[in-house]
C-alpha cells in the first residue's frame, strides 16, 4: 500500500499549496470548545438523520463537548484552521478498541437511536477490531459553511491518513449517511486515480427498528460503510 500513501501525501501537499489560508492540526484540548460547537451546529443542520428527527442544538451540545474531549485525549482527531487560527473544520476520530462512552445525562433519544442504528452495521472480518492502536473510526465530520471552502474536508481526511499511519494504525473506517462526505472520498480517489476507499455495504436507515419504533422510516437514503488500508 506504499503507492496509496505516496498518492495521499502528494494530494495533501497539492491541496495545501492551493489553499494556503487553511492548515490542519491534531485536535487537542485548545480546540475542544470551538470544535464541539461546530460539530453540534452542523450535525443538527446537515446530518440527514438529525434533520429528519428535528434534533436541536440543546439536544446534542453536552454530548459533543464530552465526545470532543475524548477525541482530544486520544490524539486522533483533526481540525482545519484558518489564517487567524479559527476552527473551520473538525474530523472526530476514535480508536475502535477504545470508543467514546457518553455520560448518560448527555445522551438524547435521537442520538441513542442514531448510535444504535450505526452500531448494528457490521464491520468486515478483515479489519483488526480487537487490537488497540490498529483500527480507527471516523465518527463525525463538520465544516463551517460560512467559510465556503469545499477543500477543507478532503484536507482533513488526508491529514488523518498521514497521522494514523505515523501512529501505527493499519486500517480506518467510516459509516457515512451524509452524501457530501461520500463525495469527498470520491474526489480524493479521482485525484489519486485509483481506489483508496472500499465500499463494504449500504444499509437503509428506514429499515431500522428499535422497541417497536422505526425512527427513520421516512428517510429515503442509505448509510454506507467505507474501509481503507493504511501503509
Amino acid at each position: 500500500m506504499i503507492h496509496v500513501a505516496i498518492a495521499a501525501r502528494l494530494i495533501e501537499i497539492y491541496l495545501k499549496w492551493t489553499n494556503p489560508a487553511i492548515k490542519t492540526a491534531v485536535l487537542d484540548a485548545a480546540h475542544v470548545d470551538a470544535a464541539a460547537r461546530l460539530l453540534s451546529v452542523e450535525f443538527c443542520q446537515r446530518e440527514p438523520l438529525c434533520k429528519l428527527l428535528g434534533t436541536t442544538l440543546v439536544d446534542v451540545e453536552a454530548y459533543f463537548v464530552a465526545l470532543v474531549r475524548h477525541v482530544a485525549r486520544q490524539g486522533l482527531g483533526v481540525v482545519a484552521l484558518d489564517a487567524d487560527g479559527v476552527v473551520r473544520g473538525v474530523l472526530s476520530v476514535e480508536d475502535h478498541a477504545d470508543p467514546f462512552v457518553p455520560p448518560e445525562l448527555t445522551l438524547h433519544q435521537d442520538l441513542l437511536d442514531i448510535g444504535t442504528f450505526l452500531d448494528q452495521i457490521p464491520l468486515p472480518p478483515d479489519v483488526p477490531t480487537q487490537v488497540r492502536g490498529r483500527l480507527y473510526q471516523c465518527t463525525l465530520a463538520a465544516t463551517d459553511r460560512s467559510f465556503r471552502n469545499p477543500k477543507i474536508l478532503p484536507m482533513m481526511i488526508l491529514a488523518l491518513y498521514r497521522y494514523g499511519t505515523a501512529l501505527g494504525y493499519t486500517h480506518g473506517y467510516a459509516k457515512v449517511t451524509n452524501k457530501a462526505i461520500s463525495m469527498a472520498l470520491l474526489k480524493i480517489e479521482k485525484l489519486a486515480r485509483f481506489k483508496i476507499f472500499r465500499l463494504v455495504s449500504s444499509v437503509r436507515p428506514a429499515d431500522f427498528e428499535s422497541d417497536g419504533r422505526r425512527p427513520f422510516a421516512a428517510y429515503q437514503g442509505v448509510t454506507s460503510l467505507f474501509t481503507w488500508h493504511l501503509a
